[in-house]
Order: structure tokens, then sequence, then C-alpha cells
């Protein structure tokens, strides 16, 4: 079943400004005003969908929502989400193409009111198998956007808010209107949201290795980066700590910077020179493995702000 959000009040030009009932400007980012339209079925939706109408741009017939929302227009306001949609406005696909690629699920994809043949831009709405949360919606769009990636489809990664506005399907010349349906299964969204983890994993671990590609291309190479990050570290004493001072800068070295066997010997040799007395080099080779072997609590690719 689907729920549909539909404005009472038609938009201005700048698409999100409507009057209250004193004729005051009502934000409806802020303050929805409008009608729930609940239990309409999949296809029913498909036919509204497809009885589009005339218009001078594309706000004139007002839009709609697929998620019911509880106050402010948020996600944390968000009760249910009814239904996917993708937003496909250089998509590098044609409306036609994005239904033969949906073809296994029940939706409906159509152009939109500023679509043309040489450049498509078109709207799907899929149907789930259940209705979702705000929360749960945010975590199997990702994945349903990557899917589509994969397939050669370019989406809007910006329109994945579960109550953004869906205008109302409307064109200016009848011809360049397109609207196709089919009856699939719909979006699974709970083996959606178990595929998830494993996509959110990826997802944290390619933008962790960008992090560290950025921060090479910021600071220098790793080599040089530890050896000057080493530098500030305290040289290591005889009978104040000695054995921890250079314990401490061996596990930066294999731990943090992930520097190999020998660049990792040739700065520690590079430290040893500070220290009083410098170690042997049988000593040293015996700190860099136990510093490999040593369990690291918060390396620094654990610590990166993601």
């Amino acid at each position: 079943m689907i729920t549909l959000f539909w404005p009472d009040r038609l938009w201005t030009n700048g698409g999100i400004i409507a009057r209250d009932a004193d004729g005051k400007p009502a934000n409806w980012r802020t303050k929805p005003e409008g009608t729930w339209l609940d239990g309409e079925d999949f296809e029913g939706l498909a036919r509204w969908l497809a009885n589009a109408t005339p218009a001078n741009d594309k706000e004139q017939h007002g839009g709609f929502t697929l998620a019911k929302i509880n106050g402010g227009r948020c996600i944390a306001n968000v009760e249910q989400v009814t239904a996917l949609g993708l937003d496909g406005d250089d998509s590098g696909k044609s409306t036609r193409e994005v239904h033969d690629l949906l073809s296994g699920y029940r939706h409906v994809v159509y152009s939109t009111f500023s679509s043309k043949p040489e450049a498509p831009r078109w709207r799907a709405i899929v149907a789930l198998s259940r209705p979702a949360t705000g929360s749960e919606h945010a975590r199997y769009v990702k994945l349903a956007h990557a899917n589509m990636r994969a397939a050669g489809v370019n989406l809007d990664a910006s329109a994945v808010d579960p109550c953004r506005l869906w205008y109302v399907p409307a064109y200016r010349m009848r011809e360049h209107f397109e609207c196709y349906s089919a009856d699939g299964a719909p979006f699974p969204v709970e083996s959606a949201l178990a595929n998830a983890v494993e996509f959110e994993a990826e997802e944290i671990a390619e933008r962790k290795r960008a992090y560290r590609e950025r921060s090479q291309g910021r600071g220098g190479d790793r080599v040089e980066r530890a050896r000057r990050y080493i530098a500030k570290m305290p040289a290591a004493h005889s009978g104040a700590g000695g054995h921890a001072a250079t314990f401490a800068v061996a596990r930066k070295i294999v731990q943090d910077f992930e520097l190999g066997d020998t660049d990792a010997a040739a700065l520690l040799a590079e430290y040893n020179q500070r220290c009083d007395p410098p170690w042997s080099d049988r000593d040293l080779a015996h700190k860099l493995a136990q510093a490999k072997r040593a369990r690291v609590s918060n390396p620094v690719a654990d610590r990166v702000r993601l």
C-alpha cells in the first residue's frame, strides 16, 4: 500500500514557498501542510502518474512525497516510507532504458517536465516489501544507488531524503512525456538492510583509504611524514624509560604509518642516533618485531573522522 502526502498549497516559482491561511509565507520544509492519501495500491499510483497534464512550469500542479512526516520536514520526523524514489537528471540513460533495467521490480518510471529527447530526465518509484523507517531508508537507499551505478546509471546522490518533494508529472509537449510501469517484485527491505551492513563496511574502508591518500598528498609520502613525526618524539635515555620510549617509536612506525621492514628499520636507526646509549641493531630489530605483534586499540586508521 502507498501513502502519499499531497500539499494543499501550490508552489511559487521558488518551489517551496506556500501561503498559510492568513496569507503569510509558509515554508513547507519546516511546516508541512497538506493531505495524506492512504491506501492507494501501486497500480493506482502508476495510473495516476501516467496521467500527466500540460503545464507552464514544473511547479504548476504541486507535488507529493513518498514518506509520512510528523512535524518539520526532516528524516527524524519521518513516520514511514512506503516507496523508493530514484532521481535521474543526468543519468546517461533514457526513461525506457531505466524501465528495462528495473523490469524485475514493481515500479513506475516517468519523464520529468524538463526532460528532452536529447537530454532525458526521469523519476522512478519502486514499491517496497514493507514500510520502512527514515533511518532504514537512509541505509538501503545508498545500496540501491550503488547497484544502479554498477548498472551504468548515474543518480543524483543528493536526492535521497525520503521527505523530498516530487513534482506531479507534467509536460510542455505531450510527445516528450513517457511513463512505463511493471508489476515485478517489490524492493526487498529486509535483505537490503542485511546487505547494507557489508556495503557500509566497504564504504568506510574506502573512505579511510581515500583519507590516507589525501593525507599523503598533502604531507608527502609516508616515510617523510613518519620521519617528521618521529623527530618530535622524546629520545630514549637509559634508566629513564628508554625501552618504553623506543617501543613507542617502533609502534608508531609499523602500526600507525604502516611502513615496510626496510623503511621502518631505517627510520628507527635514525631515531637511535638520539638515544643514550644507542641500541644495538639486534635490539632495534627486536623492538620492531614486538611492535608488529602488539595489539593496538586505536591506530591512526581507526581515528579517522569520516
